[in-house]
């Protein structure tokens, strides 16, 4: 067994202040570990100084200091290894969520939705943040943390806006705009001019810098969530126009139950287009829609009031779904009925969110449409 000198336990002491140890506390438990494995393991007669620096190293994987930062971390941060732990798997359920939600999107498969709900929740609410808190409290310099904050804010906006996107809620553009601005000209500047200043990481934010840019600027244009969609609105204005031209009033026409009914569907149909337009336009005639941001909002979600059993939307498209039975029911051959099937009439209204602005009109349209049809072809029957 060897006997360590005081001179010894001085030398010890010092070595293990200049390599970065400056806890008194921390210092004392060192040197007291390392004494005793010396004290146990070293030969009577052995190398002391050779000894020790073999021991010191098991100490340590890059350098001794190491051991202080995490001690300050465990005193200051207690659940520091629980909330890692639970970062790493929030991060693997979002991956896999985002993975199995797309295959399941692309092959049309029920369960893609809420799979990439999923995904876009836990990444958003639960890793981000976790991220966000643990790399804060490795550092203690306060332009990093803002910096830090910077790009979790939009990160998280990153994903909202493409989980708004994805199902056609309303707002997805607003959030994607505050997500360019912050990103642009926040996070990238203080990120890249801060990081080329030390040589360490200079090469590292540059690339980094870069790689942000390019997938933000593919991203853009791959959603083109900048530019309103021209076709579907095309379409239905160009159902609107057949309608008018077909809306003629016929004053010849023999009033019956059916007829009543109809009537009572074409006004249902008128009010809830007329709600739409007016909700997110602004305007009450469709053909002065003239704007890249009211058509943007026609190419959103439908607005809350579908979701909400007060909503006006919802109580008008419930008394539609009442009227067509109705009409259905009334009428004696299966041809004559309104099809319903392929249309926001037909669909479960608890998934209403599913549905679009201009989807909505244009399948409002086209039962118009196929009761002016009807009504023509009864008047051909007649004659």
């Amino acid at each position: 067994m060897y006997f360590l000198s005081d001179q010894q336990i001085d030398y010890i002491l010092d070595d293990i202040s200049a390599r970065g140890v400056k806890m008194e506390g921390l210092q004392q438990d060192l040197l007291d570990h390392v004494c005793c494995i010396i004290e146990q393991n070293l030969e009577a007669n052995g190398d002391f100084e050779q000894f020790y620096q073999t021991a010191i190293q098991k100490f340590y994987k890059t350098e001794l200091s190491e051991i202080e930062r995490e001690t300050i971390l465990l005193l200051t941060f207690k659940n520091y290894y629980a909330m890692r732990k639970t970062m790493f798997i929030t991060g693997a359920i979002s991956a896999v969520a985002f993975i199995l939600g797309s295959v399941l999107k692309i092959m049309h498969s029920p369960g893609a939705g809420l799979l990439l709900l999923l995904g876009f929740i836990t990444i958003s609410f639960l890793f981000l943040p976790l991220l966000f808190i643990i790399k804060s409290r490795e550092t203690t310099n306060s332009r990093d943390k803002l910096i830090l904050a910077t790009g979790t804010v939009s990160a998280i906006m990153y994903c909202l806006s493409m989980l708004f996107l994805v199902n056609h809620w309303p707002g997805a553009h607003n959030i994607w705009m505050a997500t360019l601005s912050i990103t642009a000209f926040v996070f990238l500047p203080s990120y890249f001019f801060t990081g080329i200043r030390k040589e360490e990481t200079r090469v590292n934010t540059m690339v980094s810098s870069v790689l942000i840019v390019a997938v933000i600027g593919i991203q853009f244009t791959l959603t083109t969530i900048g530019k309103p969609s021209s076709d579907k609105l095309d379409a239905y204005l160009q159902n609107e126009l057949l309608l008018q031209k077909l809306q003629q009033p016929n004053p010849a026409k023999e009033t019956t139950e059916n007829s009543m009914l109809a009537k009572r569907i074409q006004s249902t149909c008128q009010q809830l287009k007329d709600l739409i337009i007016q909700t997110e336009t602004g305007q009450t005639y469709i053909f002065d829609v003239v704007n890249d941001k009211q058509k943007r909002n026609l190419d959103n979600g439908l607005g809350d009031s579908f979701y909400k059993d007060d909503g006006k939307g919802f109580q008008l498209l419930t008394t539609l779904k009442n009227e067509i039975t109705s009409y259905n029911n009334a009428v004696a051959s299966p041809q004559n009925k309104i099809p319903v099937t392929h249309s926001v009439v037909g669909a479960d209204l608890n998934k209403l969110q599913q549905y679009n602005n201009l989807a909505v009109l244009n399948n409002l349209t086209q039962i118009q449409l196929y009761l002016v049809g009807e009504q023509h072809d009864g008047m051909l029957s007649m004659n």
